[in-house]
């Protein structure tokens, strides 16, 4: 039903090959290219799907958004750490937020006055 995906081994090398602890705009290019001809497949789960499929399926997709939000992030900020960008960035990153609701979706959003998580409205 899902057509070839990596295990879940494979995924945690890539990860952390590429998108670990110390990032760089190549490296995070290539997880993503790496990730792209799995994505279509991870997006769907059939109720046929075994428990490991569905597990790998998930673990492609928030792969696939770690790797997205890594790259949008020209910055170093905690245990986000950029080689091509070392330094943090206040200007440009604080009060940026995501905010995930059923009736919007996923919005983002900046707000200078914003020190707290935003709560999910699920």
């Amino acid at each position: 039903l899902c057509g070839y995906l990596p295990s879940k081994e494979e995924i945690q090398k890539q990860m952390t090959q590429f998108v670990g602890i110390e990032r760089c705009h190549e490296g995070l290019q290539q997880m993503k290219n790496w990730l792209k001809p799995f994505i279509k497949s991870a997006s769907t789960i059939h109720y046929e799907d075994h428990i490991d499929i569905v597990e790998r399926k998930n673990m492609l997709l928030v792969a696939s958004l770690i790797t997205e939000a890594s790259l949008s992030r020209t910055e170093s900020r905690g245990g986000h750490f950029r080689t091509d960008y070392p330094k943090r960035d206040d200007h440009k990153w604080m009060g940026c937020y995501l905010r995930l609701s059923k009736e919007n979706g996923l919005t983002t959003g900046r707000d200078r006055n914003q020190t707290k998580i935003i709560s999910t409205s699920l």
